[in-house]
């Protein structure tokens, strides 16, 4: 089933080399596949920034638990 000399390093789960669909060409798939990576990895920068934001003003938040409610209140707003 799989060939004697396989190249392991071009097998993950994420990998835009890789085929799963029948139904789709081979570039068409990587295209999709690199779309979907580059819109996961923009979301999640936009996450772990706001989060790196929220630490850097803890003691401020901390201190002024309003401001902290306005902030996620905006942050749901903005998300939804």
């Amino acid at each position: 089933m799989l060939p004697k000399e396989m190249d392991w390093s071009r097998i993950s789960h994420h990998s835009p080399e890789n085929h799963f669909v029948k139904n789709i060409k081979k570039d068409d798939f990587r295209r999709i596949v690199s779309m979907m990576i580059d819109l996961v990895d923009r979301h999640n920068d936009r996450f772990f920034i706001k989060r790196a934001y929220v630490m850097s003003k803890l003691g401020f938040y901390i201190k002024n638990p309003f401001a902290f409610a306005r902030e996620v209140k905006t942050y749901l707003k903005s998300r939804f």
